[in-house]
């Protein structure tokens, strides 16, 4: 009976023994997800912080855009009543 004691006592301090071997595998696993995660978002955020730039640049160029075709449709606007100006009975 002392022999099966001695087993288990045994066992238990090998147990104990790879506690902190199995607490540090654990964490260096969770400290590779850790970077691996601030890898991928550190490749979002740069894209993320352009964001706004390229939508301000994107508004002025509608902007322009909008203003050329007022522009275009005002002369359009004057061609025509300059040719229906000439037109009999209009």
């Amino acid at each position: 009976m002392t022999g099966l004691h001695e087993q288990r006592v045994k066992a238990l301090e090998d147990l104990i023994a790879d506690i902190p071997q199995m607490v540090s595998l654990r964490l260096e696993g969770l400290t590779a997800a850790r970077h691996e995660t601030a890898a991928r978002i550190g490749i979002i955020d740069k894209p993320m912080a352009m964001m706004p730039r390229e939508m301000r640049d994107v508004r002025g160029d509608i902007t322009r855009q909008l203003v050329e075709q007022d522009t275009r449709l005002g002369a359009i606007d004057t061609r025509l009543e300059a040719i229906l100006a000439r037109l009999p009975g209009a």
